[in-house]
């Protein structure tokens, strides 16, 4: 009982294959272990089950039929099981088991220097970052908004944009009043 004449030489050997352990007889006689990226076969109690996965590859989905079948290189499994590369407005990969960022979508800025979040500033609408990440909207003599990724001043009474740059930062820098 638990083994089995796999080589079907029963007098010279007997029955050599212990059915419950035979990575290559699990089970039955014939039953191969093997898998798909699978770096150690193990049959357990006689059935197969995944032990060791090849570098760069795991069993995610926990199927011994299709073995180690995730590679740990794609955005839907980076470095580990369920690791995804998702960061925002931006392009990634997956090098080395790390998420890496990549280009920006245009009109978005990784600002603050931190690829874990990709992408974080809308260089469209963001005061500190106006057009570009080292841009800062500032108008002492009123307000100002970013519009398309530019500086927009809005004077204060009496106060005017009088050199009519619109991204030098000095905004409303004439005094309408005083200057002659």
């Amino acid at each position: 009982a638990g083994f089995g004449d796999c080589d079907g030489n029963k007098l010279m050997n007997g029955c050599e294959a212990a059915l419950a352990t035979d990575p290559d007889n699990c089970g039955a006689c014939g039953r191969d272990c093997s898998s798909n990226n699978m770096a150690t076969r193990t049959c357990i109690g006689g059935a197969c089950k995944v032990s060791t996965c090849d570098p760069g590859f795991a069993d995610c989905n926990g199927v011994y039929l299709d073995g180690c079948e995730a590679s740990l290189t794609t955005l839907a499994h980076c470095g580990a099981c369920g690791i995804i590369c998702d960061l925002p407005n931006a392009s990634e990969s997956c090098a080395t088991g790390a998420c890496t960022l990549g280009p920006c979508a245009v009109a978005f800025g990784d600002c603050d220097g931190d690829p874990a979040n990709g992408c974080e500033t809308n260089l469209q609408t963001t005061l500190s970052s106006c057009g570009a990440c080292t841009t800062v909207c500032t108008n002492p003599n009123g307000t100002t908004s970013c519009v398309a990724g530019t500086c927009t001043p809005a004077c204060a009474g009496g106060y005017g944009n009088c050199d009519g740059n619109l991204v030098n930062g000095d905004g409303c820098n004439t005094s309408c009043q005083a200057d002659l």
